[in-house]
């Protein structure tokens, strides 16, 4: 994808979605149930600021899916959780398990990215994950879309392009490589549940985005 092709939705709003997106793949409490529901509402009330975009569609249907569960979905979304990335995980949610053949080698990608995200000043915090997690590179990817749109507004077109490529890197490196893999097993998985069309927005967002 192309800087141009970036620039089209605004750093903000890439921002709000990869947050999204990483809180899709935590364990989806009534705490963070109730976040993806107002956050998905928000994001729907500003759909023209994206929906010219190839991922449009698919992303109009989760975020209407969240803003709309009910209990009973939201009960089926947590077994449907914690049977696909879990419990003996049918799609485990790490990046090593897709480009590494070895518990050594995925040791080593999980230190890593550890590494990665202390060159930036970054610890784990709460997520309570591994650094190669699915939600914790989502999360980076929105940390890092903030700090290209702080440097905006500051006029700091130097530090907001230099942000913007990293977050492209990023992208090329680490989930455009190994995604595709999760979402196949996703789809295996569950095939009528709700992370097969999470999974296609994601995929589709990530290559626009």
């Amino acid at each position: 994808m192309t800087t141009t092709t970036m620039t089209l939705v605004s750093p903000r709003l890439r921002q709000a979605l990869y947050r999204l997106f990483a809180w899709l793949f935590l364990y989806p409490d009534d705490e963070r149930l109730e976040l993806l529901r107002r956050g998905a509402a928000e994001l729907l009330e500003n759909t023209p600021l994206w929906e010219g975009m190839a991922y449009a569609g698919g992303l109009q249907n989760v975020l209407a899916t969240l803003a709309a569960m009910t209990p009973e979905q939201a009960e089926a979304l947590r077994k449907e959780h914690m049977r696909l990335f879990v419990v003996k995980p049918l799609a485990p949610p790490y990046e090593s398990f897709y480009v590494a053949p070895d518990a050594e080698a995925r040791g080593w990608v999980t230190v890593q990215m550890q590494r990665l995200y202390a060159r930036h000043g970054l610890k784990m915090g709460e997520l309570n994950e591994l650094p190669d997690h699915l939600a914790v590179e989502l999360e980076f990817l929105s940390w890092l879309f903030e700090q290209e749109a702080d440097a905006q507004e500051r006029s700091n077109m130097e530090q907001a392009g230099a942000m913007q490529e990293e977050c492209e890197n990023f992208l090329n490196r680490h989930l455009r490589r190994w995604l595709p893999a999760l979402a196949e097993k996703v789809r295996q998985g569950a095939p009528d549940g709700v992370y097969v069309p999470v999974m296609g927005a994601l995929l589709d967002f990530i290559s626009q985005a």
